[in-house]
C-alpha cells in the first residue's frame, strides 16, 4: 500500500453497511435473491473489528451484483419500509464504487431522479428545474457541483426540447425521445459519473 495513501475509514463503511442492510435485507426477501444473511450486520455491533466491516463490504458486493436495476425501482416505489434516507444512503453507496459497470450507471441513474423527485415540493414547474436548482437539491449526495457544462451535454438540451414537444405519453414513449436519452448515456461512457453530468442526467430523467 502506499504509504501516503490514507487509512480506510472503517467506522464510515461500518456505518454505511448498516444503514444499507435493512433495504438489502428485505429486498433478498421480496426478490427471493438466495444470498446467505451477513452474520457481522445482524448482529448489529457498534465497534466493529476489521474482519466484520470487510466482511459486510463484501456481503453487499454479492448484493450489488444480484440486485437488478427493476427491482431496485419496483422496491423504492412501492415499499412502506424505506424511510427518506434510503435512497440517499444507496446513491452515495454506489457512487463510491470504483468498479462502474453498466447496470451501477443505470443504478446511479435511477437513484438520482428518485433522490430528487422525494425532496421536489408538489407544483414544482419545469421552468424552476433549471441546473442549479438540481445541482442545489443533490448537494447532500455530490456536494458543490461546478456548473461549467461541457459541450457534450449540449445532446441533453436537444432531447430536453423534443420531449417537450412531445404532444402526448404514447408519441414521448414511441416517438424515439427515451432511446436518444439512453444513447446520450452510454456515450457518455465513464464521463456520466462527473458531478455536472449527473446533475444534468437527473435533469434530462425528470
Amino acid at each position: 500500500m502506499n504509504p501516503s495513501s490514507p487509512a480506510p475509514d472503517l467506522a464510515s463503511q461500518w456505518s454505511s453497511a448498516r444503514k444499507l442492510y435493512p433495504i438489502y435485507f428485505q429486498l433478498s426477501r421480496e426478490f427471493v435473491i438466495d444470498v446467505p444473511a451477513c452474520a457481522d450486520l445482524e448482529a448489529g455491533n457498534d465497534t466493529p473489528e476489521r474482519d466484520s466491516v470487510e466482511q459486510a463490504s463484501r456481503w453487499l458486493d454479492e448484493m450489488d451484483g444480484r440486485i437488478q436495476v427493476h427491482q431496485l425501482r419496483q422496491f423504492l416505489q412501492t415499499s412502506a419500509l424505506v424511510d427518506q434516507d434510503g435512497p440517499l444512503s444507496l446513491l452515495q453507496h454506489y457512487l463510491a464504487k470504483t468498479n462502474r459497470s453498466d447496470a451501477i450507471r443505470d443504478k446511479i441513474d435511477f437513484l438520482m431522479v428518485q433522490y430528487f423527485s422525494q425532496l421536489a415540493p408538489s407544483g414544482l414547474e419545469d421552468n424552476d428545474v433549471d441546473l442549479a436548482y438540481v445541482a442545489q437539491s443533490l448537494e447532500p449526495a455530490l456536494g458543490q457541483v461546478e456548473l461549467k457544462t461541457p459541450v457534450w451535454l449540449n445532446a441533453l438540451d436537444r432531447v430536453l426540447d423534443s420531449a417537450g414537444r412531445c404532444r402526448s405519453l404514447d408519441e414521448l414513449l414511441h416517438g424515439g425521445v427515451l432511446e436518444q436519452g439512453r444513447k446520450a448515456k452510454t456515450q457518455a461512457g465513464d464521463l456520466f459519473f462527473l458531478p455536472v453530468a449527473l446533475v444534468a442526467f437527473t435533469r434530462s430523467g425528470i
